[in-house]
Formats: C-alpha cells, structure tokens, sequence
C-alpha cells in the first residue's frame, strides 16, 4: 500500500531487472514501441549515483541497499524526479532522442500518451537494490528476465574482454555487491572466471528472495530463451500485467546478435575447461541453482 507520506505520481512505475547479458537491453526495446511506455535513458546510473544516493554502474563499488537506504528525503526527491520524467516525456528534446533510438532500433514510439501510462527503468545495476527501491515505490511493477547460466556467463566473458580492453577494472566482491567498474590508468585484468556462474547463481537468487512476497500482478518472470523463441509470444503474455494490448508489430531481432544463434553461441564461446567450471559451481549449489530455475520454468 502506498504510503500517505509519499508525494503521488501521475503515471505507473515499472522495472525491467535482470544481470547483464541477459537480454533486458533488447526486451526495453520491444516495450518502447509502445506509446503507453516511456523509457527512462538507458539504465539512469547516473541518476541514481547522485539524486538517489544509490551507486551504480561506474562506481568503486555496488553495494546492495535496503529499504533503510530510501531515507525520507531519498524517497520524495526521487518521486519528485519521476514526476519530472513524466511531465516532460513530450518535450522536443525528447522526442527527438526517440527518433534516433527508432532510427537505432527499430522499435520506438515517438508520441507518449495514454493511459495507463508507464515510465520503465531497465537497469542491471539495481537487481541488489529492491528493497530500496520498493520502499521508493510501493506502488512499482517489475518484470525480471533470467537468462540461462551458460548463455549468461559465456556473453559475461566477452562483455568484460572489450571493457577491459578499455581500461576498465571489473569487479564483482560477491557479499550482496553488484558488479562495478572503474577506469584505470593499470591494465587491468580479467576477474577469474568462476566468478561469472557464482555471480550468475548470487544475483539471481537475491532477486528472487526480495520479490518473493509480491503477486503475479506485481512481478513478471520472463525466460531468456523464451523471448528470443518468441517475442511476439513473450510480449503477448504482459497485455493483462500491464493493462493494455502491447504493439505487435516489432523489429524481433536480440541486440548484439552475431550470426550464431544467441542460444547456442555459448558451446563455441566457452572452452571445455570453462563448461567444466560451470557445471562444478552448479554441482556445488545445486538447491540454489534449482530454485532460480523453477522460478521461470511454465507453470501448470
């Protein structure tokens, strides 16, 4: 139940959540087709960094926050904010930045109206941090993507190859912590790799564990592998959780797609010795490993 004290917004709030590499880019894509959501930057790091005194993305460190984080200030300054967001969604400025992420993408609406009316944060920074932000927005939706271990943690290692190429330190001190990044003048070096699928199994579960208690009219679960099956199908199964009928008429292609098919890629991109590790984490968290699977696997 929303509290009296917080200051109310003229639209809905919704999350896209899930690590990185695991398709939460190319799903923000299909839902910003729609004129019903609005789509807040790419991850808004920034804005949480500073108006939300939450760190995340290029920071020494991506601590998880709890609601005790979302201080009374915290929370009115960041609705304020989002109100802000909502006022100005057809600003010149704005649509413009639509227009070259439809030219980008494919899938864009320019115009934003109707009703219900959603603002959508999709971060992979914020997946520690739903306590905090539930205690923001009591009223929030989310929609979580969980991508399979292998898919995962093989697009993980080339994603951390090109930063740290760029002289980027990545760093993932487990303890609840996101992974952060930072620039450094020192060639970095490539975090060892079981720390890709103990990463993989830590945030998943921490995601599942801080939304347990929510109903399916409050949090969606989406599949991987299921979305890049069927988008069309994928998009189709949030007309009744978001309250209007989702455009069908997208550009279905996953961002970063090579010429393998995202869901096999990982057999050529991960060594004999790396598919060993993975099934050695696994092997050794095999409850943990279970649960974050049966969380989107069909139900009866």
């Amino acid at each position: 139940m929303l509290n009296q004290d917080l200051p109310p917004l003229p639209c809905q709030i919704l999350f896209l959540l899930g690590l990185m590499r695991s398709g939460t880019t190319f799903f923000r894509n299909l839902l910003s087709a729609n004129p019903q959501i609005e789509v807040l930057g790419s991850e808004l790091n920034r804005f949480w960094t500073g108006t939300g005194e939450a760190p995340c993305g290029l920071v020494p460190t991506c601590p998880a926050l709890d609601a005790a984080a979302a201080t009374p200030v915290i929370r009115e300054r960041v609705r304020r904010e989002f109100g802000r967001f909502h006022h100005r969604r057809n600003y010149p400025g704005r649509q413009m930045h639509r227009l070259y992420r439809k030219i980008r993408y494919g899938n864009e609406s320019i115009l934003k109206h109707g009703h219900p009316f959603y603002l959508l944060n999709k971060s992979t920074h914020l997946v520690n941090k739903v306590a905090y932000l539930r205690a923001i927005f009591p009223e929030a939706r989310f929609i979580v993507l969980i991508r399979d271990i292998h898919g995962q943690v093989a697009s993980m290692k080339k994603h951390l190859a090109r930063i740290t190429g760029q002289g980027y330190r990545a760093a993932y001190p487990g303890g609840g912590a996101c992974w952060s990044f930072t620039m450094t003048d020192v060639r970095p070096r490539m975090p060892d790799f079981e720390t890709l699928p103990t990463a993989w199994i830590d945030m998943n579960l921490q995601l599942i564990e801080s939304l347990q208690d929510l109903g399916c009219d409050e949090v969606c679960w989406l599949d991987y592998q299921t979305l890049c099956r069927n988008p069309l199908g994928t998009v189709a199964e949030l007309d009744s959780f978001l309250g209007f009928t989702l455009t069908r008429d997208l550009d279905c292609k996953p961002v970063n797609a090579s010429s393998h098919d995202p869901l096999t890629a990982w057999q050529q991109d991960l060594t004999a010795g790396e598919q060993k590790i993975i099934a050695r984490v696994i092997a050794q968290r095999t409850k943990e490993y279970d649960r974050i699977i049966r969380q989107i696997e069909p139900q009866p």
